[in-house]
């Protein structure tokens, strides 16, 4: 008896998964052969009508697929028609996407770096940087931000693992604050900071 139920809902299921391929599975025979072995029933052959598989006992409501189909995607981040976000950003989660970020960035200018010093001359590039006084400030931002940002983000994230304090929502609300507004006034600092010549 037991063999049997399994062999229905094991045969169930594989039909189950061929015709998933051809249209949408139906999980209600597979939920029949496991009703079988639990009852110790006469394993019947499953038929393949929806009226001799009523699925009453499981709660699904007739107009389930109408139902499904009006189902919204979900996490739905950005509407459709506009790009409004429906869910509000914890500062946190934008930190950290931000670290990420920073992160990349700071990948693909070592990269562009080492690019450039394969085929071409980095003092040259910076020389040329420097002819344009206005573009000097900005082009500093844009370089020491993801520095300085990534490395105190990890600071930050090197006292969590070690202390495992500062993690409850309002100190970590806090400590983001102060991580992206240090960040930026070091930044800024560092953009209109020109050392001496060696």
């Amino acid at each position: 008896m037991f063999a049997l139920g399994i062999r229905t809902a094991t045969s169930v299921f594989v039909q189950n998964a061929k015709s998933t391929l051809v249209g949408r599975a139906d999980p209600t025979r597979a939920v029949y052969g496991l009703r079988m072995i639990q009852s110790g029933a006469q394993a019947k052959k499953p038929a393949t009508t929806d009226a001799e598989f009523p699925t009453d006992f499981l709660g699904t409501p007739k107009n389930h697929d109408e139902l499904t189909a009006k189902r919204p995607m979900s996490p739905s981040i950005f509407g459709a028609t506009d790009w409004m976000p429906h869910y509000k950003f914890p500062v946190a989660a934008i930190a950290s996407i931000t670290s990420r970020v920073t992160g990349v960035m700071l990948s693909f200018g070592v990269a562009g770096i080492g690019a450039t010093a394969l085929v071409g001359d980095v003092g040259a590039v910076v020389a040329t940087i420097k002819s344009y006084p206005m573009l000097l400030p900005p082009t500093k931002f844009i370089i020491s931000y993801p520095f300085v940002y990534h490395m105190f983000a990890g600071f930050r994230h090197l006292y969590w693992d070690y202390t495992c304090k500062a993690l409850d929502l309002k100190s970590l609300d806090m400590t983001t604050y102060a991580l992206l507004g240090s960040s930026f006034a070091v930044s800024g600092a560092l953009a209109f900071t020109t050392l001496p010549p060696v």
